[in-house]
């Protein structure tokens, strides 16, 4: 069984959880205020994200194939999300754009939330393991050894 999932995961859920536990402090007040850190309930779903990721390190160490399936849901759980926030930060800009009141002083820093740039890590992870031929192929994305 390959490396590379279980370096993803382990990489992968720890960013989200991270970065899901800084935003929820920052949104509570606790740390100076970030970037689009007013959304906690968007910061909680980066928590889910990552402990899906987390949750399938252990399937992996012991050399299931079910741990795959924590890759493939915490990923899709990551796209649901940065669709959402790629929405929001669409309409935000719209608002700006058409001169609305409220988006009148709107920068779009503040809508940049981390569901937007922890995917592009992703989609960069993705990229790469794809250009060195370790993802897909002839075989597929996940290769049945035996």
């Amino acid at each position: 069984m390959p490396k590379w999932p279980l370096l993803a995961s382990i990489g992968l859920g720890t960013l989200y959880i991270g970065t899901g536990f800084i935003y929820i402090l920052s949104g509570f007040g606790f740390l100076p205020v970030l970037p689009a850190s007013n959304d906690v309930i968007g910061s909680f779903m980066l928590l889910i994200v990552g402990i899906v990721y987390i949750v399938g390190i252990q399937h992996l160490k012991a050399q299931q194939r079910e741990g795959y399936a924590f890759i493939l849901v915490a990923t899709a759980l990551a796209a649901v999300l940065f669709a959402l926030h790629t929405i929001v930060f669409g309409t935000n800009a719209m608002g700006s754009f058409l001169g609305l009141e409220d988006w009148i002083d709107w920068t779009p820093l503040e809508s940049l939330s981390p569901g937007i740039w922890l995917f592009g890590v992703i989609l960069v992870i993705i990229g790469g393991l794809r250009l060195t031929g370790r993802l897909g192929g002839e075989k597929g994305i996940f290769p049945i050894e035996g």
